[in-house]
């Protein structure tokens, strides 16, 4: 209400003209304003983006905190300042080009930019800009909104390494990739699940593992699914499928599950890899293992077998002696020198699987060794059995030990003729083979170069795969008890090994048996054998030899052998009293000694202190073991001179006047 006195009438109360106007909507709407201004004010204050207001000459009209914040400018300080002002040249030329853009174009428009912070931080931000309209529409300023958006940036760019991580992995993953949902659907799978299948791999999205294998396969994997999803636990389990060709592929799978961020199971994702081959390669690494492990059982047998052999034919060469002209225990001590012979020839062939025989490789004719053979063990074989052959022409040369292939050949033989008791075939075959390394790498453990194959097929029983499996282990037999030692492929195998070879088998029942031998090529001519002389009569003139040896049988025959043979000999049990022997031997000629002794020094190492002492005194080992044994095993140097027990007296001889000469 508002009271209006004319001047004329100001001294006159009598005369008073009231005029009441009604502001109520006035006051309510000056209200209203104030609110909407306080309520747009607390907005503009306190939102995440920066808020600003320019008028149509770019002078800053408003600011809210959080541009204060970012860009360090007091709010008071910016209005009526322009973006010259504030920011870097570069910056606000960007931005007062975004406003004539926006007040040009009555549109509003986004865009990116990198702006430092009060801090110093390099920050993102969309900087969204809009025309400010009047009433009328008419435009009277530029609003913009800058946006932080450094931490979206961030995750996008997370996403986008994790998506090329992830691509990476199913692309080029050796293994197998599955991605299942709950429900067992197939979300993702690796390059390689559709490419082994020949298909594409959107044609597994969706699909479930019933899909593409077979019921009882499928049925193993989608258990282990539901066990992980269940217990949210690592499954893992070995799985053998088929190849097309029906032989076993052993897969290994492990499952996991897929968790979101609160630790709900989303899936399950499946690596499965391949293990056939690994598989394969540790069955042969087992063999090995059961072939070192037999190995050196047989060679410490092997050393004291051969020093009682030792012991016999010594002896019995004495005895050969005294009974010289008796024409009937002649006789008798041949036959008992031929039965040690054989014995001895028997360790031999006992270490054969152990890679401790030692090897005299030559360079031989395949093709002729084998034929030799093949007429031997043919007038041996059942009249039922046929045996055949096929040489390749032309094949080069092998070095081999000649009697250990004949004795490799002669057991394939035997064996093909135990599986066909009612008759059949043998065929035996020689070839080239060249390994290359894809080859090499994959079923044969050998390295790539020329090979000379020799197989021998039969038709008989064949095996089953569990029989299979063992043929190469010794002491394995199928034959009935008293038939066989077990030890005629295990042998094969360890002849064949040492030699840089290889042996592949394979047999059905019912379908035969087939063994291949492969042999590597000759690379150097090995220089031929010289005449052997008759070493019996040979005898020294008098040298003085050392003789070291544990075995008291052994140390008394061969002292006795040298004294007959016309040396001055000495003798010790060990190194210790070897070298304390040598302070009474005027002069030296020959030290032979037996590689393992009792003590605290071998062969070896009694030798080398011998040496410091005599440095040109000749050394002769004398063992039980074989060379190649002792060499492996680090007792040995490799130029050493070596006499493997037993050997006979023109041996000992021979090999004594070649070192002393």
């Amino acid at each position: 209400c508002r009271l209006v006195i004319p001047p004329q009438f100001r001294h006159d109360w009598s005369r008073v003209i009231c005029n009441i106007e009604d502001i109520t909507d006035r006051k309510h709407a000056e209200e209203a304003l104030r609110e909407s201004e306080a309520r747009f004010r607390a907005v503009v204050d306190n939102s995440p983006a920066a808020v600003i207001l320019k008028d149509l000459e770019g002078r800053f009209s408003l600011v809210n905190q959080r541009f204060e914040e970012w860009y360090g400018y007091p709010a008071e300080d910016a209005i009526g300042k322009t973006s010259h002002d504030i920011y870097d040249k570069s910056m606000a030329d960007a931005y007062v080009a975004q406003d004539k853009e926006t007040l040009e174009t009555s549109s509003v428009i986004e865009r990116e930019h990198d702006i430092t912070s009060a801090n110093g931080d390099i920050r993102k931000v969309m900087v969204t800009k809009f025309p400010v309209l009047d009433v009328d529409g008419q435009a009277v300023g530029v609003g913009t909104f800058n946006i932080d958006i450094t931490e979206r940036k961030r995750a996008e760019e997370a996403i986008r390494t994790r998506d090329a991580w992830l691509k990476g992995i199913m692309e080029n993953a050796p293994i197998q990739i599955v991605l299942k949902d709950t429900e067992g659907r197939i979300m993702a799978v690796s390059r390689n699940v559709a490419a082994e299948a020949g298909l594409k791999r959107e044609d597994y999205i969706g699909r479930t593992t019933a899909d593409f294998l077979s019921a009882d396969i499928a049925e193993i994997y989608m258990n282990a699914d539901r066990e992980v999803m269940r217990t949210g636990q690592l499954v893992q389990q070995e799985v053998v499928e088929k190849f097309p060709d029906g032989s076993p592929r052993h897969m290994l799978s492990a499952k996991f599950p897929l968790k979101d961020d609160e630790g709900a199971v989303l899936g399950v994702c499946s690596l499965t890899t391949d293990v056939t081959e690994m598989k394969a390669v540790q069955a042969q690494l087992h063999q090995a293992q059961k072939m070192e492990a037999v190995g050196q059982l047989t060679g410490g047998i092997a050393h004291d077998f051969n020093n009682l052999l030792a012991i016999v034919m010594g002896n019995l060469e004495l005895i050969e002696d005294e009974i010289e002209g008796d024409n009937s225990l002649c006789d008798l001590l041949h036959a008992a020198f031929s039965a040690a012979d054989d014995a001895a020839t028997l360790t031999q062939r006992l270490l054969a699987f152990s890679r401790n025989q030692p090897l005299m490789p030559k360079t031989a004719d395949m093709n002729g060794l084998v034929g030799k053979m093949i007429v031997l063990v043919g007038r041996t074989l059942d009249h039922a059995i046929d045996i055949k052959s096929s040489f390749a022409d032309d094949l080069a040369p092998v070095s081999i030990d000649p009697g250990q292939l004949e004795n490799a050949l002669l057991n394939l033989v035997v064996n093909a003729q135990h599986a066909m008791p009612r008759g059949g075939e043998i065929f035996i075959e020689t070839n080239s083979v060249t390994v290359d390394e894809e080859t090499a790498e994959g079923e044969f453990a050998l390295t790539p170069g020329d090979y000379i194959s020799l197989t021998v097929r039969d038709t008989g029983s064949g095996m089953p795969p569990d029989v299979l499996e063992h043929v190469f282990e010794p002491f394995f037999t199928t034959k009935e008890a008293g038939e066989g030692s077990g030890l005629g492929l295990s042998m094969v195998f360890g002849f064949v090994n040492q030699s840089g070879g290889h042996v592949t088998i394979s047999s059905e029942p019912g379908r035969g048996t087939t063994v291949t031998l492969y042999l590597p090529v000759a690379r150097e001519e090995i220089p031929e054998e010289k005449e052997r002389n008759d070493a019996s009569d040979i005898r020294g003139h008098g040298e003085t030899i050392l003789f070291v040896e544990d075995d008291e049988r052994v140390l008394d025959l061969i002292v006795n052998q040298l004294t007959d043979m016309g040396y001055k000999v000495h003798f010790a049990r060990d190194g210790k009293s070897a070298l304390d022997a040598l302070d009474n031997i005027p002069a030296l000629d020959l030290l032979l000694t037996d590689v393992k002794m009792p003590g605290d020094m071998n062969g070896a190492e009694l030798a080398l202190e011998m040496r410091r002492r005599l440095p040109s005194l000749p050394v002769l080992y004398a063992s039980g073991y074989s060379a190649a044994s002792l060499m492996n095993k680090g007792q040995l140097e490799d130029n050493a001179q070596l006499i493997e027990k037993p050997f006979k007296r023109r041996e000992l001889a021979a090999k004594i006047a070649t070192m002393l000469s």
